[in-house]
């Protein structure tokens, strides 16, 4: 799995969000006898994740503009760069799958925002002919909160679920919660109940602009691309 990911590295390429990787390498030792490989990725030196970063916000004094963890200036920002680094991502014809605040970073100077991760990366279309390839059976990857609809309904996962996913991450850093976050891993059913019944007015309550940005996403078709400049627009006008 980690050598996929190396692959996934290597095709991406340089790219806004996107960490530098150096080498893949593999190291034989032998335990009681038998032979097996660690593995590991070479990679540029990463800073704090966000999920890290809410842990060491924890109990701070909080400005009339802020939500629990990040003001509403740091999700946007922070919301615009990742939208720039999936359009890279699907560009080069994969999708993430695995959108989630332990995933998103900062460099090693707080100064870039990357996306990192790429064990469940997948390709969405054809690498020769470009085509999107169709649905087919799947199973549900990546963390349980974060997820899409779709894919907690087991269908294949597109750019749009990307999108969703990333939705649910701005409202969580800003929120701090999510409504269906108390459930345990395993009730994925219950996460789902929720996710799918839940109105978008009130997962989005006070904060209008999530309203179009989670409307536009869920009206997507399952090979049709996002409008990335669209969403990008519709998220800064929480701060405009």
């Amino acid at each position: 799995m980690l050598y996929h990911e190396y692959k996934v590295y290597q095709e991406l390429g340089p790219g806004e969000g996107i960490p530098a990787v150096h080498d893949y390498c593999r190291e034989m030792y032998r335990h009681r006898g038998e032979r097996r490989y660690r593995c590991y990725i070479i990679m540029e030196q990463l800073g704090p994740s966000l999920h890290k970063i809410m842990h060491c916000r924890l109990g701070r004094p909080r400005l009339a503009s802020s939500g629990l963890f990040f003001s509403l200036e740091e999700v946007v920002s922070i919301g615009d760069r990742v939208i720039s680094t999936l359009r890279h991502i699907h560009n080069r014809g994969f999708v993430h799958r695995d959108v989630q605040p332990g995933n998103i970073v900062f460099d090693r100077f707080q100064e870039r925002v990357l996306l990192i991760d790429y064990a469940v990366a997948q390709r969405y279309r054809s690498a020769t002919t470009l085509r999107h390839f169709p649905r087919q059976a799947s199973r549900m990857v990546g963390s349980p909160v974060f997820i899409s609809v779709n894919s907690h309904r087991d269908h294949t996962v597109s750019r749009r679920d990307d999108m969703e996913s990333l939705g649910y991450v701005l409202v969580y850093l800003f929120r701090g919660q999510l409504p269906w976050q108390h459930f345990p891993p395993e009730a994925s059913d219950l996460m789902l109940v929720t996710k799918s019944t839940i109105m978008i007015e009130d997962l989005c309550r006070g904060l209008k602009p999530f309203y179009e940005y989670f409307h536009s996403v869920k009206a997507l078709a399952f090979d049709e691309t996002p409008n990335y400049d669209g969403l990008r627009r519709i998220l800064r006008g929480l701060v405009a």
